[in-house]
């Protein structure tokens, strides 16, 4: 319907951690830019939004827990051409990648009431990976604001306050 139903705000850097061509340990930094295309879709109980620059897509997906009490991402994607050469040396340079959260794992990200936004103002780190390399890569996200299953307003809700530094953020 072309209205906001998540809504996002955060200082966002993707790091990528690799070995070389030439066996050397890299991290490369890419800024998420605050102009970077957004898309996305809401159901009752799913939601994905995207967020799009020049050679790479992060994809976030939103679900609500049984009984629709609570919002979580169950994944976070990171597609992005390797043949761009933003990663320099990459062993597969000739391929677009997609890294994602683990599946094996079993935490839910960012558990939240509905109608509540998710605030932490530190930073937060989501490690993806793929089969394919051994890249990795870890979103970093600091002063997050992410709010999915919006129907009604176009504001951020409550704030639900991340665990405090020590405690986990997985349920």
């Amino acid at each position: 319907s072309g209205t906001a139903c998540i809504l996002l705000r955060t200082d966002a850097l993707v790091s990528f951690i690799y070995t070389t061509r030439l066996k050397e340990q890299i991290t490369k930094d890419i800024y998420v830019p605050g102009n970077a295309e957004t898309d996305g879709d809401c159901s009752e109980d799913t939601a994905r939004l995207e967020l799009k620059w020049p050679n790479f897509n992060l994809r976030w997906y939103f679900e609500k827990t049984p009984g629709g009490e609570r919002w979580f991402v169950d994944k976070i994607e990171l597609w992005f051409d390797a043949t761009s050469g933003k990663l320099e040396h990459l062993r597969n340079s000739d391929q677009k990648l997609t890294l994602s959260t683990p599946k094996s794992h079993s935490a839910l990200l960012f558990v939240t009431p509905v109608g509540q936004a998710y605030t932490c103002l530190r930073e937060v780190k989501i490690q993806l990976t793929t089969s394919k390399s051994d890249l990795i890569a870890e979103v970093l996200l600091r002063e997050l604001e992410v709010q999915p299953f919006i129907f009604k307003s176009s504001n951020f809700g409550p704030e639900y306050r991340c665990p405090a530094p020590g405690q986990s953020t997985y349920r």
